[in-house]
């Protein structure tokens, strides 16, 4: 599915930004042009808590543990039921720059799925700097 990150709306933002021009609490609702909406929260202050749920119309994904993945489950619950375990060797930071960095020595523009392209990159930023005005 294509996003039009232009066409992404905030319907609620707020930003707490310390001494430092860091932001140290964040949250931010966000809708897409299908109307599907997102709540996200960023926080160094707080305890958020490392679970993720994503909730749509057949069921939820609930992923435990998301930060160190070690291990992260992910739990299926709805027409599907599942658990999964994932075991991550390395911190998940690490992945990205791996990912980054094989796409530079093989002079790649695009990195390898199931990494992020170069437009959804782009288009986080968009969103990013949205939050962030």
């Amino acid at each position: 599915m294509e996003i039009n990150y232009d066409k992404i709306k905030f319907l609620e933002k707020s930003n707490e930004i310390g001494s430092t021009d860091v932001d140290i609490n964040s949250y931010a609702k966000l809708e897409f042009e299908n109307s599907f909406t997102s709540k996200v929260r960023a926080s160094f202050s707080r305890d958020l808590g490392d679970t993720t749920t994503v909730i749509g119309t057949k069921g939820k994904i609930t992923i435990n543990n998301i930060w160190h993945a070690n291990p992260a489950t992910i739990v299926l619950e709805g027409e599907i039921n599942k658990k999964q375990e994932i075991n991550c060797k390395n911190n998940i930071y690490s992945y990205e720059v791996e990912s980054i960095s094989e796409s530079i020595l093989n002079q790649s523009i695009e990195p390898n799925f199931p990494n992020l392209s170069i437009d959804e990159i782009i288009g986080n930023m968009k969103i990013l700097e949205k939050w962030q005005s």
